[in-house]
């Protein structure tokens, strides 16, 4: 997939503003690897891409620079983040605590309906062999939780954080067949009730996750 494919897809969903289309575009192609760490990202090449003019595209860069996925310097001009496993670890301290967080709101409001509706999801992921519908159906089930807490504040912050935490695993690859069985076991934990173990198997989960992700990233760095 590249940056046109994304604009036209943005394009055809309901109607918003430029620059949140333009601002959707880079944040998934930053978040997908089509845009690497480092790449310079020029404001007119970008609006001559998009066929828009400079102004959408400048207000996206300076959204993208607020939640950490790329770097604007006076006089240098912008490029994406580049990765490290210091930052991927902050990262999922945030995400643990906002996360958590979510999970003991959501808990008490769980109807039969939303567990029917996280099993679905869970049994389309065992199904599913494309990375790239896994990767979007586990965070589905993460959005889908976080519904029923009630707080949207809380769903938009998390959202923020994973925009910049999943580029990670798009970007080292990281292996997306067994989110099912993972998502599966979670699930089970959180059916139970218990809040108490609940938050302890979420940070659980993403902790494993950033331990393998950040083991990548070190290796990588120190070759």
């Amino acid at each position: 997939m590249d940056l046109k494919t994304l604009v036209r897809e943005a394009m055809s969903r309901h109607p918003r503003t430029l620059t949140e289309v333009v601002e959707e575009v880079l944040r998934t192609a930053i978040t997908q690897g089509i845009l690497k760490p480092g790449d310079k990202l020029s404001a007119e090449d970008l609006s001559a891409e998009f066929g828009v003019s400079r102004m959408p595209v400048r207000e996206a860069l300076r959204k993208l620079e607020t939640v950490g996925l790329v770097v604007i310097r006076p006089q240098k001009g912008v490029e994406v983040s580049r990765l490290s496993s210091e930052e991927l670890r902050e990262l999922a301290d945030i995400r643990v605590a906002l996360e958590c967080m979510a999970v003991k709101l959501a808990l008490p409001r769980l109807t039969p309906t939303k567990y029917e509706e996280l099993q679905e999801i869970i049994e389309e992921m065992n199904r599913e062999r494309d990375d790239a519908r896994i990767f979007d159906l586990a965070w589905d089930f993460h959005v889908l939780l976080y519904e029923a807490a009630n707080n949207t504040q809380l769903q938009e912050f998390i959202a923020q954080v994973r925009a910049n935490f999943d580029r990670y695993l798009w970007f080292y690859q990281a292996n997306f067949k067994d989110a099912g069985e993972i998502h599966r076991k979670l699930f089970e934990v959180i059916k139970s009730g218990n809040a108490e173990e609940a938050v302890k198997a979420m940070e659980e989960h993403i902790r494993q996750t950033t331990k393998k992700v950040a083991d990548m990233v070190e290796r990588q760095t120190n070759f």
